[in-house]
């Protein structure tokens, strides 16, 4: 049986803001027939481009029902103000309210959710991963960017001139890559601080100084 609580912080805007309780996970299958019944999703949508990953639950803390986030993130800090995060559970994000929050170790937090009252309701979310609204991400600045926000911008080498427009962001490598398309050809470049000479958001261009022999590979292809 799939139990729904309406969390006291829901309007019409937070429409998916629902604690959901439930021993077989197949029953969020229905969730999002039964919230679009009685809220106007305007907010928030189930488009997973409007979401990026902030890391995962790994473990459980105490028999209170606190738990211990692990933050993939250079910026951990940038987190310990959190006051809700996304689970993502069959393709919908549900939002879970913090009460109570804290650094742990290295990247983790220690995480107190609202609804979660003890340890046997703690336990059901561990291993699953989190996430926050994009448009909820700490602005950037100068040379530094989100891997998202970059997509579709002009490179432009200070030597050649235009290069192509980045494709996506290749980070399943040491080395991630910015991918760049180009008369029909992608073009990888090493995402490098050193390489990078500045952002222009309002035009979309990334000005950089790709290392000398670097682009002739892809000239002979």
């Amino acid at each position: 049986m799939l139990v729904f609580r309406l969390s006291k912080h829901v309007d019409k805007y937070d429409c998916k803001h629902f604690i959901c309780k439930s021993a077989n996970e197949s029953s969020f299958s229905n969730l999002n027939a039964f919230v679009n019944q009685f809220i106007d999703c305007d907010k928030y949508s189930m488009n997973e481009n409007n979401y990026y990953y902030l890391g995962k639950i790994t473990r459980k803390f105490s028999f209170k029902g606190e738990l211990i986030i692990f933050l993939d993130t250079d910026t951990p800090s940038h987190y310990y103000v959190l006051k809700k995060i996304f689970l993502k559970v069959n393709n919908s994000y549900l939002p879970y309210f913090i009460s109570k929050i804290s650094k742990y170790k290295n990247n983790s937090v220690r995480v107190k959710f609202e609804d979660v009252k003890n340890e046997s309701e703690a336990m059901e979310l561990i291993n699953y991963e989190i996430f926050l609204p994009i448009d909820e991400l700490p602005k950037l600045e100068g040379k530094k960017f989100y891997y998202h926000e970059v997509i579709g911008f002009k490179v432009i080498d200070i030597i050649q001139g235009e290069v192509g427009e980045i494709a996506y962001i290749n980070d399943q490598t040491p080395q991630h890559l910015f991918v760049i398309k180009s008369n029909g050809k992608e073009i990888l470049i090493p995402i490098n601080d050193d390489f990078i000479l500045d952002l222009d958001r309002i035009n979309k261009i990334i000005n950089l100084k790709i290392p000398e022999g670097l682009l002739n590979i892809y000239v002979k292809l």
